[in-house]
This record gives C-alpha cells, sequence and structure tokens, in this order.
C-alpha cells in the first residue's frame, strides 16, 4: 500500500499539495538534495524512464500503462 510518495526535489512537484489531495492524503516527503540513498525508488525509476523514453519527449504521448509497466 502506497504510504509516501518520495519526489526528486523539482518544480514540477511544487503542487504537490494538490496532488496529495487527489491521492486521498498521501503525502510527498522530500528528502535532503544529497541524501540519495532516501531516494532509491525514485532514482531507480528515473533511471528506467531515461532509457526507455527519449529525454525531451512529451509522456503526454504515453498512457499511464506504458509508464507504469
Amino acid at each position: 500500500m502506497l504510504k509516501t510518495i518520495n519526489p526528486h526535489r523539482g518544480n514540477e512537484f511544487s503542487l504537490h499539495a494538490y496532488v496529495t489531495e487527489w491521492l486521498d492524503g498521501i503525502r510527498f516527503y522530500f528528502p535532503f538534495l544529497t541524501a540519495t540513498g532516501e531516494r532509491g525508488t525514485n532514482e531507480n525509476t528515473n533511471g528506467l524512464l531515461g532509457e526507455y523514453i527519449p529525454k525531451k519527449a512529451d509522456i503526454n504521448g504515453y498512457t499511464v500503462d506504458e509508464l507504469i509497466c
């Protein structure tokens, strides 16, 4: 069961409060910039996305299933 979301500290998460509300209270945890060990899943996911999706691609062209699976 998902309890928190640990994103990187980019400005694309500036609206995290709205996402928390939309996800029924799942909170965001923002680790320190230098604490990559606290963001293991995030770092792994970013690596996988970078491996399969071109760097400047518009992810709106992908379905949720394509991004998750």
